[in-house]
């Protein structure tokens, strides 16, 4: 665990020590509603979900080149059979995670691609037919993230962001192959200049 911290500290303090070190002008905030698919480690069935995000970011005006952090959430509820026993599980996953992001385009319509690294913290809940409850809480790793996407500005301010993220989570217990896949809409506020 305190691994996990230190590593949480580091991240915030390189994320904040790039964005100081260029000099940055502007400031993006984007909010983002995702719909995530992933593969249940217990049956081997994609599994959907649902997951939101808060991205802070900063750009230079005239530099293609984004960085900063995102604090995101992610659930997922399956059931499966367990030597005849009709189990369901829930997962909340929590990941923070830096990322920069290369940007194309200089008019209302902007795409970009980038890449994440962060750590995720996640709670699994199993509940069988009979009502009992077991919680695993504690289970977390390390992550990467593809993140692709476009912002269609609205105005000098506002933006709407339809992404796509390809994630890939190490040390989880309920992937099959550790791949999540997002796909989101979301507002961005540019606070800069």
């Amino acid at each position: 665990m305190i691994r996990r911290i230190g590593l949480i500290v580091a991240l915030v303090v390189l994320a904040g020590s790039a964005n100081a070190q260029v000099g940055y002008d502007d400031f993006l905030m984007i909010g983002t509603a995702s719909y995530v698919t992933a593969t249940a480690k217990e049956t081997g069935e994609m599994i959907d979900g649902a997951g939101a995000a808060i991205t802070i970011e900063s750009v230079g005006s005239s530099d293609p080149v984004s960085f900063g952090m995102a604090f995101a959430y992610m659930t997922f509820d399956f059931e499966f059979n367990d030597n005849l026993v009709v189990k369901k599980q829930t997962v909340n996953s929590y990941p923070l995670y830096i990322q920069g992001k290369y940007w194309f385009g200089k008019s209302r319509l902007q795409a970009y691609i980038g890449g994440a690294f962060g750590v995720y913290f996640s709670q699994l809940k199993t509940t069988v037919v009979t009502g009992d409850t077991e919680t695993t809480v504690g289970i977390s790793g390390t992550g990467l993230g593809v993140p692709v996407g476009v912002a269609l500005g609205l105005t000098k301010k506002a933006f709407i962001n339809f992404n796509y993220t390809l994630n890939v989570l190490f040390d989880n217990d309920y992937l099959e192959n550790g791949l999540i896949h997002s796909a989101g809409i979301g507002i961005g506020f540019n606070f800069g200049n």
